[in-house]
């Protein structure tokens, strides 16, 4: 892959990346601000949505950070470093999917642990009443305490600032000196025709400025 593709295709993945925490954070913000309690009907939705969005930036996929992620992890404190990991185990094992055995493989660290509010779990009742039987059955869901929506919030804030910066240099790199006055567009059009071998050039310009009088 050319060099300008390399720097477009980092572009269109920090861009979204961009975008997706923002969304994490604005979540977040709802539901500190709206002083949501953890039994709320929405509160399962939205920490599933931080959760997954946040998450799935980190996971081994097309459509990854690739390096930036080790750029973020790098200035990370430890305590932000083991929520982060703790966010994408909770990904893993809980929201994204459901692993019975998530108790054996949580941090044992104390200021880790009180973000979970509760783990995931099936308990079912069985009770008599002269002879007759009634069975019953309740679930219990992992949701993480307020404190630990604004633990996350200021997180996303701390990697938020990497991805700034990282996509403002590369759009610098790929932009600044090598590029026409207009609008030009990255797509999964343009992704495609490379990986065909269609197209050579960069990505497609879209648009012309009007000249200067």
């Amino acid at each position: 892959m050319k060099h300008t593709q390399k720097l477009e295709r980092h572009i269109f993945k920090l861009s979204y990346t961009q975008r997706r925490l923002y969304h994490v954070e604005r979540a977040c913000a709802f539901i500190l601000e709206n002083v949501l309690k953890t039994d709320h009907d929405a509160y399962f939705a939205l920490v599933s949505s931080i959760h997954c969005n946040y998450a799935a930036l980190f996971t081994q996929a097309e459509g990854n950070l690739g390096a930036v992620t080790e750029k973020i992890v790098n200035v990370l404190s430890p305590d932000e470093k083991a929520l982060h990991e703790l966010i994408i185990l909770l990904r893993n094992k809980v929201f994204a999917h459901v692993d019975p055995t998530i108790e054996g493989k949580m941090p044992s660290d104390i200021e880790v642990r009180q973000f979970a509010y509760r783990l995931n779990e099936v308990r079912v009742s069985v009770r008599l009443d002269g002879r007759e039987q009634s069975i019953s059955h309740s679930v219990s869901e992992t949701r993480p305490l307020p404190i630990g929506i604004a633990k996350i919030k200021a997180l996303v804030e701390t990697v938020r600032k990497v991805v700034d910066h990282e996509l403002k240099a590369t759009l610098f790199k790929r932009y600044k000196a090598n590029a026409t006055e207009g609008d030009y567009v990255i797509n999964g059009k343009v992704f495609s025709e490379w990986r065909k071998g269609g197209r050579k050039g960069p990505s497609l310009k879209v648009s012309e400025r009007p000249a200067r009088a």
